[in-house]
């Protein structure tokens, strides 16, 4: 019994280092695959973020072992022209589409030159600076490059937004969970976004909420998004009619790939010169449908 269970062991060892030694290798390939041409490989700037222009990098058993790689890389600071790779200052995301070599076959005009067959996977590989992970959650079409810049473009917009509060939820209700996004800062909210959970694509954003007379009580801070099945409602203190604070709670139901709507509208309003006294609770409802994007905050 003890003797199996060391070879068990010892089993379960070399197949946790196989595992590693794989991870390591596509490491260090997919790493190369971003110096194509080695470190003075030219990129190509586009607004915000770095592209290996032409056909990316091209399999060729060497520098590239792993496939035709089509790259993106978004940096700390865009420096609006282009450069070689070792001029590329910070890198935020690093971003590679694979055709994997066993889809490719060799043009018969050259010995040298690869491309796909009529029916492969694509697959896609990102990093953040922990290293690469493969993500299997994106849907692009083989070798569909518009597909492939706005998921690039959508990263861009999401890596650079200063992201207040982020909260998860099925919005669509295609099973993957989407993100809901307050954007700016504690003291200057600028909007709220709803993010697809797959391509990152803004779905629907509001920039109607937080207006200058938002910004400018003393009072405004936003507090929560709260969750439940079907809805979900947004909780904000802000400056009320006639009193000192008012307590927000605006709660929006979501209906497959509809905007989402608002459902219940309640302000609580506080007076604190009685500090006996309940707050004065106020339906703020209107006669008409208020989808997400045009909720303005206001009463009535």
């Amino acid at each position: 019994m003890i003797k199996s269970t060391v070879w068990f062991f010892i089993f379960l060892l070399a197949a946790c280092g196989v595992q590693a030694d794989k991870k390591d290798l596509n490491d260090k390939n997919l790493d190369s695959i971003l110096a194509c041409n080695g470190v003075n490989t030219e990129y190509s700037n586009l607004d915000g973020y770095y592209y290996l222009p032409d056909h990316g990098c091209i399999y060729n058993g060497q520098s590239n072992k792993m496939g035709n790689a089509f790259i993106f890389i978004i940096p700390n600071i865009d420096q609006k022209k282009d450069l070689k790779l070792r001029e590329i200052k910070g890198i935020k995301e690093k971003i590679v589409f694979l055709i994997p070599k066993d889809y490719l076959v060799k043009t018969v005009t050259s010995d040298t030159s690869y491309i796909p067959k009529e029916n492969y996977k694509l697959k896609i590989f990102l990093n953040s600076g922990n290293g690469w992970v493969e993500n299997n959650n994106i849907n692009i079409g083989s070798n569909n490059l518009n597909e492939m810049t706005t998921f690039v473009e959508n990263r861009v917009s999401r890596l650079k937004s200063n992201i207040f509060l982020k909260r998860e939820m099925d919005i669509n209700k295609d099973g993957v969970k989407d993100f809901i996004e307050v954007l700016g800062e504690k003291d200057l909210l600028k909007s709220i976004i709803i993010r697809d959970g797959l391509s990152h694509k803004v779905l629907w954003t509001n920039n109607l909420l937080f207006d200058d007379s938002y910004n400018a009580c003393n009072f405004s801070h936003f507090n929560n998004i709260a969750i439940s099945k079907n809805n979900f409602t947004l909780e904000y203190d802000t400056c009320a009619d006639n009193a000192v604070l008012g307590k927000r709670y605006t709660t929006f139901k979501v209906d497959s790939n509809n905007e989402p709507f608002v459902i219940q509208d309640n302000y609580l309003i506080y007076d604190l010169n009685e500090d006996d006294q309940p707050p004065r609770k106020v339906n703020c409802m209107s006669g008409s449908k208020v989808s997400f994007s045009t909720y303005r905050g206001r009463c009535g």
